[in-house]
């Protein structure tokens, strides 16, 4: 069990640096470690060595298989193959795509590749030559909230690329995606059969782990309800499948005779259930999250028909070293994590001990210590925590596994026997999903009060959170479990505000092409626009905007403003309106909301010392677009900042000309563009600091780099979140001034390094 508990740190502890060491030390780790493994004093430290050296040499793998920087917007000719199902959004379809192997090809690994406007209707495993424009797997980096980058890299997406004119050429199909093509059709079928059925869509995340037609609403209710589990194909579902193929080839076979004295019913059944949970697997995409639900039922049903008996911790840590060793990208991804968690907790609870109780009650404690450890687990992956959860799960873990799932199952099956029976028991499992459903929304709609956004824990907090979790589960034999509760204690402690007293923190986050600021006096936030989006789509504030307000303060902004209407700056609005009254807003659009006042000059108010201000536009102008933008001054006792949104050098003129004066950080305007940033405007302003919001490798080319010359040329150090991540400036009362960038901070073995110039 010690070899065993060593490989799985082995390839666990790469992960936990916060660089690549260089490639000769992962040859020297696996040299030492084949020496030292016949020598029996010193073999586990083998058992050691040998993992760490093939995880650091898989994550060496996957670095040089990602585009390089200096090839970013490059255009390119491939031809491959769609992996996968192709998601289509609003004005787009969203695919992976694996390039053929050609001698001399600059693209090592798979793509994730947009398609926008015309898109033709791609399905998976054709064959195709398109035009791309490339760019390296970069993603959004803030001080908290979601990490693209690391999610990129565990599923070794080499690049990121944009179908350009004219397109591609269509070339038939892949042998190489005979199963995608299956997952494809099988899709089309169930829509066909379900067609108009408001649960269509969760029917066919169960079916073959396709989540498009879930909307919004739904993903809403699932994230306050703790449920999302459920609608991902994970180990629960593998193994339901197993099962149910285990019964169903005992049912019809219980009562024939063996047919071999050897192979015993229960020997078939079992070897079905193993065919019958791979291929759930395979049309499931055989994504990560189920080869661990692979693996792990292979060992246990490996055991069982070998009749050998294992101590079932030997069993759970063999299971994890294999999945580990298959993976040692694995641990990259919460479903890693959140997956061994429950089963250990299972275990826990399950796995037979002197303190028997009925089985109503295990099922009871189970769920309550899967709420219990899977809290801090939450916290740290999703920055949020639900306590409905643990109610709303004891009825819909039960009924998803016991109803919605077999009748899915079953429905699959007869589609291949007949389409009646498949008509009827696939209307059977939509209407279960739906009266799920229904119930998860009522849930989320009582319990909303109960679910909360937190900050970001660190990993040792979490990992002792998670162990006064399984202290709790122990027998009653152990006098004074429920002191394991107060392990909870630093990770549920709020935490401390870092702006000083009398001092002011601005952070201007990456939230790709677009722009959204937190301004912080300690106890009192703004934010300033809310980043991209597409009101009742997708918009970022789940994702980026309200983790870091979490990990900055436990309430919600005092105050939203929306300098004007264009969806890089008000996308996230519609969601904020629905969860905040109209008085905490200050917004200038197209169309007004009659609820809510404009942001015009000449509103004023003060916070801490720090003296807001609304500098354009005036309540006499018409709405202008970029130019109607709320120009927002910030002055202290020695320190001045300025928020000037998306104006050009016309609206530039007129605050000029209105006696503007000089500030000490300037965001830029309008991304850094061109048309703004003018010599006049800045030969006011004088700023030391400018920070431009622009996504990386963004298709306008901002900030372009005249003008970040011409903020150079004034002596300014000037930094862009397209290269830094969200950057944070923390200003003390004295004018005292400290800087970060996101980049620099949340270093990684798969973050892409800070420009030089980010603070």
């Amino acid at each position: 069990m010690s070899a065993l508990l060593l490989i799985i740190t082995g390839v666990v502890s790469p992960h936990l640096l916060q660089a690549a060491p260089p490639a000769g030390l992962c040859a020297l780790m696996g040299i030492a470690g084949v020496c030292l493994l016949p020598i029996g004093c010193c073999r586990k430290w083998a058992w050691l060595l040998l993992p760490m050296a093939w995880s650091l040499w898989r994550i060496d793998l996957q670095l040089a298989t990602q585009i390089p920087a200096e090839s970013a917007h490059t255009a390119v000719e491939l031809t491959g193959f769609i992996a996968g199902l192709p998601v289509r959004r609003q004005g787009l379809v969203e695919f992976l795509f694996v390039p053929d192997d050609m001698p001399g090809t600059v693209i090592p690994g798979p793509l994730r590749v947009r398609w926008y406007h015309d898109a033709p209707n791609l399905r998976a495993g054709e064959r195709w030559r398109l035009h791309l424009r490339l760019r390296p797997p970069q993603g959004r980096v803030n001080f908290s909230g979601q990490d693209r980058e690391r999610w990129y890299f565990a599923r070794g997406i080499a690049g990121l690329g944009t179908v350009m004119k004219p397109g591609g050429e269509k070339l038939g199909f892949s042998q190489r995606a005979d199963i995608q093509r299956l997952r494809q059709s099988l899709g089309e079928r169930i829509r066909e059969v379900l067609a108009g059925h408001s649960a269509t869509g969760l029917v066919l995340a169960l079916a073959i782990a396709d989540r498009s037609g879930l909307d919004g609403d739904l993903w809403q209710s699932v994230s306050v309800t703790g449920t999302g589990h459920l609608l991902a194909i994970s180990g629960l579902h593998i193994g339901l499948a197993a099962l149910f193929g285990y019964w169903l080839t005992r049912l019809f076979l219980g009562g024939l005779p063996p047919l071999h004295p050897a192979w015993p019913v229960h020997y078939l059944a079992a070897l079905v259930s193993i065919l019958m949970a791979l291929g759930y697997a395979l049309l499931a995409g055989f994504g990560t999250s189920t080869q661990r639900a692979v693996i792990m039922l292979l060992v246990v049903l490996t055991a069982a028909i070998l009749r050998r008996t294992f101590h079932p911790l030997r069993m759970y840590l063999l299971a994890l070293a294999l999945v580990l060793l298959a993976d040692p990208m694995a641990p990259l991804q919460a479903g890693f994590w959140l997956s061994f968690t429950a089963v250990a907790v299972l275990m826990a609870v399950f796995v037979p001990r002197l303190d028997s109780v009925g089985y109503l009650r295990k099922l009871l404690r189970a769920q309550a210590g899967i709420g219990l450890v899977m809290l801090p687990l939450s916290m740290f992956w999703f920055q949020q925590a639900s306590l409905p959860g643990l109610l709303v799960n004891l009825v819909a873990i039960p009924w998803v596994s016991l109803v919605t799932l077999p009748l899915t199952l079953l429905g699959m099956v007869s589609l291949a026997v007949s389409e009646g029976l498949a008509d009827i028991v696939l209307h059977m499992a939509a209407e279960s999903a739906a009266w799920i459903t229904r119930f998860i929304d009522v849930s989320a709609g009582l319990g909303k009060a109960f679910a909360w956004r937190t900050h970001h824990p660190g990993l040792l907090a979490t990992a002792v959170a998670m162990l006064g979790g399984f202290v709790l589960l122990l027998p009653r034999g152990l006098k004074a479990r429920w002191l394991a509760l107060l392990l909870y204690i630093p990770v549920l402690l709020p935490r401390a505000t870092e702006v000083p007293p009398g001092g002011i923190q601005l952070e201007v986050l990456d939230v790709g092409q677009g722009l959204a600021a937190l301004v912080s006096t300690g106890d009192q936030m703004l934010l300033y626009d809310s980043g991209p989006g597409l009101p009742g789509q997708w918009d970022l504030l789940g994702s980026v905007i309200d983790p870091v307000i979490a990990n900055t303060t436990p309430a919600d902004p005092d105050l939203v403003i929306i300098s004007h209407g264009d969806l890089d700056h008000a996308g996230g609005m519609a969601g904020l309106r629905a969860r905040l009254d109209a008085g905490r807003f200050r917004a200038n659009l197209a169309r007004p909301d009659g609820q809510i006042q404009p942001c015009i000059q000449p509103l004023k108010w003060n916070w801490r010392g720090w003296q807001f201000s609304i500098l354009h536009p005036t309540g006499f102008l018409p709405y202008l677009g970029n130019d109607s933008s709320c120009v927002l001054g910030i002055r202290g006792r020695n320190t001045a900042i300025l928020l000037p949104g998306d104006i050009s050098a016309s609206a530039e003129h007129t605050l000029v000309a209105a006696g503007l004066g000089s500030y000490d950080i300037l965001l830029a305007p309008h991304h850094g563009s061109r048309t703004s940033s003018s010599v006049e405007f800045l030969s006011r302003v004088r700023p030391e600091i400018v920070i431009v919001s622009a996504g990386s490798g963004n298709r306008f080319g901002f900030p372009d780099e005249g003008v970040m010359q011409r903020y150079r040329g004034l002596g300014a150090r000037a930094w862009s979140t397209s290269g830094c991540g969200a950057i944070r400036i923390r200003i003390s009362p004295d004018g005292g001034i400290i800087a970060e960038s996101a980049r620099r901070v949340r270093k990684a073995t798969w973050r892409w390094p800070a420009a030089p110039e980010c603070p």
